[in-house]
């Protein structure tokens, strides 16, 4: 229970109604009497037609019914007015928020209080389109696992969630849609309240065969340069500058992903070249096989 109106006027009020609703099937007991004897006085006569509806008081019947089932209506929702004189908690909550004071008059559908739910809280996460595509589709029979992270003063808190459902809207500003995130509380996690700020980890889709490249060795946003040895007459095995389209699934703060136009053994070239020439000869200074990158040094053109 949270707070209490004064009932008396409902509970005068609710009398009242079941008073009127005696009164109605009295009258409906008494409409019933007067049938039957104005069907005994038909008959009585002689009448030899069928009588008439009238005759048999069957419109006096029906509203006598109607009468009722208003009256009955009217007690039901004197009973409830009653009920809502007092405020309860609609589930494990605390007052955010009260909106009256003791001794305070309200009027009907005023705000009295605002309440949050104390044992499970509710996240809008907002994902840019494109991040859309690399997330599963969301239902409450498969949601997705998300990590909520807080910073508190250096100490990382870190709290499971899963992501239920989506909003379906874009948002205009930002192009970017949200999604609802629930999460558990505990009264072992005091942190945890409404109004907290936190980033979070979405779990995604598993891609397979991608590359990171790092965002510098790009020439244009589909072109990297690589380092193979070369298989021309006259150049067999001498290590060249090749030019190589790749399809870049992502881009990301300082790497991206590649789906398409490597494979594994490819050496990437990182070294800045002004002015690259597809074909041209280099030296190799150092290679790192574990990422396949290197760096290269141009060969020194030998004088006639």
């Amino acid at each position: 229970l949270i707070l209490s109106i004064d009932s008396a006027d409902y509970k005068s009020a609710l009398e009242q109604t079941k008073a009127d609703a005696a009164r109605a099937r009295l009258e409906l007991a008494l409409e019933e009497g007067r049938q039957r004897q104005a069907i005994k006085d038909w008959e009585r006569l002689g009448g030899d037609e069928i009588p008439t509806p009238l005759v048999k008081r069957e419109p006096q019947l029906e509203s006598a019914k109607a009468a009722i089932a208003a009256a009955e209506a009217a007690v039901a929702k004197a009973q409830r007015d009653l009920d809502r004189t007092d405020l309860r908690a609609p589930y494990h909550c605390r007052i955010a928020r009260k909106h009256t004071e003791l001794g305070s008059f309200v009027g009907t559908g005023s705000p009295l209080a605002d309440v949050e739910n104390a044992r499970e809280l509710k996240v809008r996460l907002p994902i840019s389109l494109d991040d859309t595509e690399f997330i599963p589709a969301i239902s409450k029979e498969a949601p997705i696992n998300v990590t909520l992270v807080a910073d508190f003063n250096g100490n990382e808190k870190r709290w499971p969630a899963k992501v239920l459902r989506e909003e379906g809207e874009v948002e205009r500003t930002s192009r970017s849609v949200f999604v609802v995130a629930s999460i558990k509380k505990t009264d072992s996690e005091p942190r945890l309240q409404p109004g907290l700020f936190v980033r979070a980890e979405i779990q995604g889709k598993k891609l397979e065969s991608v590359f990171r490249v790092p965002r510098y060795a790009f020439l244009d946003p589909t072109r990297i340069l690589v380092v193979e040895k070369s298989t021309e007459e006259g150049r067999n095995g001498q290590t060249v500058l090749r030019f190589r389209e790749v399809n870049v699934l992502r881009t990301e703060a300082e790497e991206s992903l590649v789906v398409g136009g490597l494979s594994p053994g490819d050496h990437v070239c990182l070294t800045a070249i002004d002015a690259p020439i597809d074909g041209s000869s280099v030296n190799v200074s150092t290679a790192d096989p574990a990422s396949g990158s290197v760096v290269i040094e141009p060969k020194t053109a030998k004088k006639p």
